[in-house]
């Protein structure tokens, strides 16, 4: 065999790894991330805590994402924030659900936040997480953070969005732990 003959099986060969290696790396990604953590506070505090400032500033990480993608946006008619995103215009919107038991207190809340960035009109990533708890039979609340899914088109996005959401929710469930921890030894005294 020539030279000449090798050259194209060779580059036919390495254009369909790298097509199936993109392939691969796009998509959708299911469950990409789940904690859940047990505390004993008082659930209407913790409702508050998920759906109040106080949680949007943990879940930027840093002070300056906050004040740039969410301070920073304007809602549309329909509850949507249109923001800066990365690359292009995120669109976030949040819908919450709780149920109350007979006492009034909240037995279960969650909070499903979507973040969709759209850049020169494409998607180039979709991501739905969900933040909540319910009331064990024991009283106390097992609190739960998990992604439901990951979309991509652009495949180092996916990637990338991957491995910072690892430590990010490692930072949020330990925050979120400290803080209802403070909770209890409040209600405690």
């Amino acid at each position: 065999m020539r030279c000449a003959e090798v050259k194209p099986l060779w580059t036919s060969a390495t254009a369909l790894l790298g097509l199936g290696i993109i392939l691969k790396t796009t998509g959708r990604t299911e469950k990409f991330y789940e904690h859940r953590f047990v505390v004993n506070v008082d659930p209407d505090d913790l409702a508050g805590f998920y759906g109040g400032e106080n949680f949007m500033e943990l879940f930027c990480v840093l002070p300056f994402v906050g004040t740039l993608m969410m301070r920073g946006g304007e809602f549309d008619d329909e509850g949507t924030v249109h923001t800066t995103g990365f690359p292009g215009e995120m669109l976030v919107s949040m819908v919450f659900s709780e149920d109350e038991n007979d006492n009034g207190q909240t037995d279960w809340f969650n909070k499903r936040e979507r973040f969709k960035d759209l850049f020169m009109g494409y998607k180039a990533w979709d991501m739905v997480s969900n933040f909540g708890f319910r009331t064990l039979p024991s009283g106390r609340l097992e609190v739960y953070h998990s992604g439901e899914y990951f979309d991509s088109n652009i495949p180092i996005f996916r990637f990338t969005q991957l491995l910072i959401n690892i430590p990010r929710c490692s930072i949020l469930d330990h925050k979120a732990q400290t803080w209802s921890h403070q909770i209890a030894s409040r209600t405690l005294r």
